[in-house]
């Protein structure tokens, strides 16, 4: 039977490097999953949070304009995917409000209704008035990474109603339905 021997006082076992080198390693992984997680949620919202978002800014604008009593202008860029608030008596002051779209999605289209007739912009200016009404608008927006699609937002101009449908045309169907109008 051999004694059993205790460490020398003063002495303390460590890890070894196989054991650093394979804590090492799960902890990368697990971090490598978090980033990657975490990275989708940042990159973008679904599409219903999206269009609850443009909603929201909506409602927004008529709020304000009928708070400073004058008019309010919703600048629309499908380049940069913003949407947002000016007050044209302050060109240079910062925006009001606005949104910009998660970097999946595309403004795909952009429009409203000038003298009953449908005009098709890349870059729109919407002006609420002060008694919180505007022209009839809408946009399209679309995820393309997703089984999303495309989602057509239009907004009445009087009431600030809002219908959502999956393309344009059942959009503007619709919106023509309200205005009492036939499109082709």
């Amino acid at each position: 039977m051999t004694p059993h021997t205790r460490p020398r006082k003063g002495t303390t076992r460590g890890f070894t490097l196989i054991e650093i080198a394979v804590v090492l390693v799960l902890v990368s992984l697990l971090a490598s999953t978090v980033a990657m997680s975490a990275g989708g949620m940042l990159n973008g919202a679904t599409l219903g949070e999206t269009v609850a978002q443009i909603d929201s800014l909506d409602s927004e604008a008529r709020r304000t304009a009928k708070r400073l009593g004058h008019t309010i202008e919703l600048y629309i860029d499908s380049e940069t995917r913003r949407l947002t608030l000016h007050d044209p008596r302050e060109p240079n002051a910062p925006p009001l409000g606005g949104i910009t779209l998660p970097r999946t999605f595309e403004l795909t289209q952009a429009w409203h209704l000038v003298r009953g007739e449908q005009q098709i912009e890349t870059d729109l200016v919407i002006q609420y008035e002060p008694d919180g009404t505007a022209t009839t608008w809408g946009v399209s927006i679309s995820d393309p990474n997703t089984q999303e699609g495309l989602s057509s937002l239009a907004f009445l101009g009087m009431t600030g109603q809002m219908t959502q449908r999956e393309n344009h045309e059942q959009a503007r169907d619709i919106l023509a339905e309200a205005l009492g109008r036939h499109t082709d």
